[in-house]
């Protein structure tokens, strides 16, 4: 953690701001292929990337890599990439830093990281009314007990964090192994003791203000990351990217253990908003949760080994009790009639609420997203991000004007692989090849495809079942195998017996495979004939 201003400062507060974002795209890590990620956090100096397992299993920190996206830009589809470095791998991600970043770019991921369509945190009692104007009816019958549930919960979690953390570094530095790091342990539980009040105050303080607009108490702090410029880029350094990391690490763990309660609560915060909330800016939701601790953290002197001992404690302490916090308060809300029984497949909230949010004074551009989005689906697909190898010379756009809607472009289909094989006219083009796997024909029906007929030579009959079908019958006789090359094909399998070969010539064919043992090749003028391929 940096120490360069205090808790407090405009830049401090700006530099460890991490923004939730959801945003689809592909990453190349160092020579590999391209595979499909999802930025779920994003700040000035990096991101944390969502890959499949695999590729997390193989890829190694300080790996080189690219991140490709697509975004809309004033209605206008553009493309951009960015050069990244891995700084570490976790079971959910992979924290990746920015090498060289363009500066406009990073500025429309701000913008995009920006929570759609949640309202200014208000600054008065005024604006706290007007705010809740929007919300249901059922609100102002519940919000005193529901606060008060939640509040006790937070200041319970605080004080076991206080508690735990002090716990920790008293042991560390009494197990340490020198002097040196014995010191270093002790000056980090004497400054953690100095936050402790903070902690204990500005925690409950930042949740319950959450609760009052049913939003994220941190989202004006975290719009703040879309003014972006290099001086900015100066300021990020090591620990603090490290902090970044740590708190996002924490919310993609939480959130898939949470998944089903959390679920529940975004439905009813949903109801009770009349406006959809996503588990990112739910009041009490992990994301929430752990960046309203990390707050009062800010600016701490310690390395990190007094910080990776923080967060640790962090974790463990979220973990253990934010179960029960979701349980009571999804109970609180049925027993109050909020959404008793939640249909899945049913909406929260019917419409979106007009409440003014981030593209709010751009009516005529949101209408042109709006147009973008209802494109036939064979539009949408042939105008999916290319692939890294058309982005070769490509510059970034110059940055729009600030009134111009950022907005992801959502993929309804993966793209298609720049490998992908193309039929050529006249020709029946082979099966696909997958991961060094010939495919099989297509199956029509349940029935196997015939295979293609290349070259006037038509390849063997089709399999059935794993059995070899038999050539067509013709009124009721069977038909004699295909004729290749002037050499009559082997005769068909039937009743599971295999019919003699033919005679050509006066020589026999080649006789058939019995048990999976190739007969010998038959004798043509002396000479013996290759077997058949």
């Amino acid at each position: 953690m940096s120490s360069q201003s205090g808790p407090s400062g405009g830049a401090e507060q700006r530099r460890f701001a991490r923004v939730p974002l959801k945003l689809d795209g592909l990453l190349v890590i160092g020579q590999n292929q391209p595979v499909p990620c999802t930025v779920r956090d994003f700040c000035i100096g990096g991101m944390f990337v969502g890959v499949a397992p695999e590729v997390l299993q193989s890829t190694p920190q300080q790996a080189a890599a690219t991140l490709y996206f697509a975004l809309f830009v004033g209605g206008q589809k553009q493309d951009y990439q960015i050069q990244l470095t891995v700084a570490r791998v976790v079971a959910k991600g992979l924290g990746v830093s920015f090498v060289n970043p363009d500066p406009d770019t990073l500025n429309l991921l701000g913008q995009l990281a920006a929570p759609e369509g949640m309202p200014p945190v208000p600054g008065d009692q005024q604006s706290l009314e007007s705010s809740q104007a929007g919300f249901a009816p059922e609100f102002a019958a519940i919000q005193g007990e529901l606060k008060a549930l939640v509040g006790q919960h937070v200041s319970t979690i605080c004080d076991r964090f206080v508690d735990e953390v002090d716990n920790k570094l008293f042991l560390a530095a009494r197990d340490a192994g020198n002097n040196v790091d014995e010191t270093r342990f002790l000056d980090g539980q004497r400054e953690l003791k100095d936050r402790q009040d903070a902690v204990r105050e500005k925690v409950p303080e930042l949740i319950a203000l959450g609760m009052s607009i049913l939003g994220n108490p941190l989202a004006d702090q975290e719009k703040d990351a879309g003014s972006i410029g290099l001086s900015d880029l100066s300021l990020v350094d090591k620990d603090d990217f490290e902090d970044f990391l740590a708190v996002s690490e924490m919310v993609s763990e939480l959130e898939p253990q949470y998944s089903e309660d959390l679920f529940q609560l975004e439905r009813r915060f949903s109801f009770l908003a009349n406006r959809t909330i996503e588990v990112d800016a739910l009041p009490i939701g992990p994301s929430v949760m752990c960046n309203a601790l990390a707050e009062p953290l800010k600016g701490l002197e310690s390395d990190a080994k007094i910080t990776r001992v923080v967060y640790r404690t962090m974790h463990h302490v979220m973990s253990g009790n934010l179960g029960s916090l979701y349980k009571e308060v999804n109970t609180l809300l049925v027993e109050k009639g909020v959404l008793p029984v939640i249909d899945k497949d049913k909406p929260a909230v019917k419409r979106q609420s007009s409440a003014p949010g981030f593209d709010a004074n751009v009516p005529d551009a949101t209408s042109n997203l709006e147009q973008e989005a209802l494109q036939s689906e064979e539009d949408e697909f042939a105008n999916l991000m290319p692939g890294p190898e058309n982005y070769d010379g490509r510059q970034i756009p110059a940055q729009p004007p600030a009134s111009a809607p950022v907005q992801p472009v959502q993929p309804q289909r993966q793209p298609v692989h720049p490998g992908a094989q193309v039929p050529v006219t006249g020709v029946q083009a082979a099966p696909p090849n997958v991961g060094g796997v010939q495919a099989a024909p297509p199956n029509v029906g349940g029935v196997q495809a015939a295979p293609p007929n290349v070259g006037g030579i038509q390849a063997a009959p089709p399999s059935v079942g794993g059995v070899q079908a038999a050539p067509p019958s013709v009124g009721g006789v069977q038909a004699a195998p295909p004729n290749v090359g002037g050499v009559q094909a082997a005769p068909p399998n039937v009743g599971g017996i295999q019919a003699a070969p033919p005679s050509v010539g006066g020589v026999q064919a080649a006789p058939p495979s019995v048990g999976g043992v190739q007969a010998a090749p038959p004798s043509v003028g002396g000479v013996q004939a290759a077997p058949p391929s």
